[in-house]
């Protein structure tokens, strides 16, 4: 235990993947049966037992759900993920006595595993101490661990006698299961069979990542698949694989069906490890991992722009690997990113410079728009703090942060406006959408400004104006409440101008690409407007526009096919745009007109500046 939780190593915590604890439970969730046949409880293997349970319980939670609420299976889009960031254990290991070198994160204490075995009976040991570089993890030191005698393993049947379970006699308490099975001998410490797990103890074959996924993960997923498909057949089913590993190629198979989703996670090692955003330099995690370079150094990234970039090609070869290997129609959805915010031993809760944190995590938004990922921030945590962070292993990733509020106490209920009911409950798009009274409408290649409730063409623009009425063009007139502003959900939401932005809620046809620029303040879209079934209606593209980078009044509309119309209903902002199926590709941008004015008139000052300084004035 660490005394002074405050000094406790950073991300230490990811290491347990290699410690002794996780890497036994891990093996015996998915290869009990290949490795541990003697671990019998309740006439059952450890690996039945355990996955068993596990989808028991995941299945009585779900059909409890169904029976409490079924409305909820007929009015939301439900989904189940497999199991959180599964990894494979022991599985594959070539080498007891050594430190796998697929074990890059070495961070502290990084015992071998016949180290760690030889700790859990209690007898001394002496470890390599890591540190973490730029470069991969360095040796620093060593130290001794002397558990003095103490046993990881259960000695006694009391545990058995309370939760009633019957272990199998082969199955002796006392000692370690692997030394009963004469891997290695837990008295003298010796290890007999170095490489036990690197293979198939039966069959003989070589075993790797590769296996482990496609046979040992695909067992435990075909199981979870049949269960939970008996209580609902139309709720997703979320498979996710061990992190920044390749799915298993199960595309037309009977392990897929259409409604399978892929889960994967990223974060961007370097600034997940160091707490700090490297504008200068970054490497190619995944690249590394596939084997793409034959040294490390050459996946070094340089340039903050190169580096945007990299985390965007990561993220694209992710979700290929995941349509090339569970099939083009499954959907992928990153469920886990972010970036820390307690960057630079918390220097912007002092100095209340968020530039880091905005910059990292604008990265990480570019990347994902530009692969047209679905995904989910890792987190929201209404009790983060400066001090603790998440209170969680001192990671500090919650997007809301109460000691980032300005105001304390505040009212976040709603007044009643067009887009929500007398209850106070906002309205769904479907239904504000026939309701909202604000909307205006432009046509192809004009470039049109909101300002004070009128339409306003540019100058330049080509083209005719849609001839709307003023209730079309009229803006929201019942404008909130000082308490109501949206201001006031911002409160304490962290570095919001990377975190809110603009995004296709519908599309009509597929997305090529999006990004959206916080500095500009600009966001474009281009869709491949070609369906797979056609629509029985010229359905729209809808983009939810934030006021925080696109005010009303205060932005234009530009594109190269179609209509747009623009909807406020008082809570959110969302542009719909019209276009005919087939006609290749389109594009869209949307402008911030007031900070491009600003910029412009910006530019002029220091034109003039220059000039008079140069004597030209």
């Amino acid at each position: 235990m660490c005394s002074d939780p405050s000094k406790f190593t950073k991300m230490v915590w990811s290491t347990n993947y290699d410690k002794l604890a996780c890497q036994i439970m891990f093996t015996m969730f998915f290869s009990g049966k290949m490795f541990m046949p003697n671990a019998i409880i309740d006439g059952a293997n450890i690996q039945d037992y355990l996955q068993n349970h596990f989808i028991d319980s995941v299945a009585f939670l779900l059909s409890s759900i169904k029976k409490k609420a079924p409305s909820l299976f007929e009015t939301c889009l439900i989904g189940v993920e497999s199991l959180n960031e599964p990894s494979k254990g022991l599985y594959g290991l070539q080498d007891m006595s050594k430190i796998s070198e697929d074990q890059n994160l070495r961070l502290d204490e990084t015992p071998t595993v016949i180290q760690s075995l030889n700790l859990s009976m209690g007898h001394k040991q002496t470890v390599d101490k890591y540190s973490l570089t730029s470069f991969g993890p360095k040796k620093v030191g060593s130290i001794t661990i002397d558990p003095h005698g103490v046993k990881s393993w259960v000695s006694n049947d009391k545990m058995d006698i309370h939760y009633g379970f019957n272990r199998d006699k082969k199955w002796k308490l006392g000692d370690c299961l692997l030394s009963q099975l004469g891997v290695w001998n837990s008295k003298t410490g010796e290890l007999n069979h170095p490489d036990f797990f690197s293979k198939n103890p039966t069959t003989g074959e070589p075993i790797n990542e590769s296996t482990f996924i496609n046979i040992q993960y695909l067992s435990f997923w075909m199981k979870f698949k049949r269960k939970l498909r008996t209580i609902d057949e139309n709720i997703f089913l979320i498979m996710q694989a061990p992190v920044l590993q390749i799915p298993p190629h199960i595309r037309k198979t009977k392990y897929v069906d259409d409604k399978t989703v892929v889960a994967i996670h990223y974060y961007d090692g370097m600034t997940l490890l160091f707490k700090s955003w490297n504008r200068f330099m970054n490497v190619d995690t995944l690249g590394i991992m596939r084997g793409k370079y034959i040294s490390p150094m050459f996946a070094i990234v340089l340039g903050e722009r190169n580096i945007r970039k990299s985390i965007r090609n990561q993220l694209r070869e992710m979700k290929r690997e995941c349509q090339e290997n569970v099939g083009m129609k499954a959907p992928v959805i990153l469920t886990e990113t972010g970036m820390p915010f307690d960057m630079d031993d918390k220097k912007a809760y002092g100095d209340g410079d968020y530039s880091s944190q905005e910059a990292a995590t604008d990265a990480i938004n570019f990347a994902i728009e530009g692969s047209s990922l679905n995904f989910t921030y890792w987190c929201y945590n209404p009790e983060n703090c400066h001090k603790w962070g998440d209170r969680w292993n001192l990671e500090d990733f919650s997007v809301f942060s109460k000691d980032d509020m300005v105001a304390k106490n505040l009212d976040f209920t709603f007044g009643e406006t067009s887009g929500t009911s007398s209850s106070g409950r906002i309205s769904s798009y479907s239904e504000w959408i026939t309701t909202a009274g604000s909307e205006s409408t432009y046509k192809p290649n004009e470039h049109i400004t909101f300002t004070g409730g009128t339409i306003n063409s540019n100058s330049n623009s080509i083209g005719k104006h849609s001839e709307v009425n003023n209730s079309e063009v009229e803006l929201m007139s019942s404008v909130f409440e000082p308490r109501n502003t949206l201001g006031r959900l911002l409160e304490g939401v962290r570095v919001p101008s990377a975190i809110i932005r603009p995004y296709a809620v519908l599309v009509n046809g597929s997305v090529i690409d999006a990004s959206t620029d916080i500095k500009a303040h600009t966001y474009s879209l281009e869709v491949d407007s070609a369906r797979l079934t056609p629509a029985p209606s010229l359905e729209p593209t809808v983009v939810f526009l934030p006021e925080k980078h696109f005010p009303p009044g205060k932005f234009e509309v530009s594109v190269d096919t179609g209509i747009t119309k623009c909807k406020h209903d008082g809570i959110y902002q969302t542009l719909e745009w019209y276009y005919d199926e087939n006609v290749g590709k389109v594009h869209l941008q949307v402008k911030n007109t007031s900070t491009s004015k600003s910029a412009e008139s910006r530019g002029k000052f220091r034109m003039f500046l220059h000039l008079l300084t140069c004597g030209l004035l």
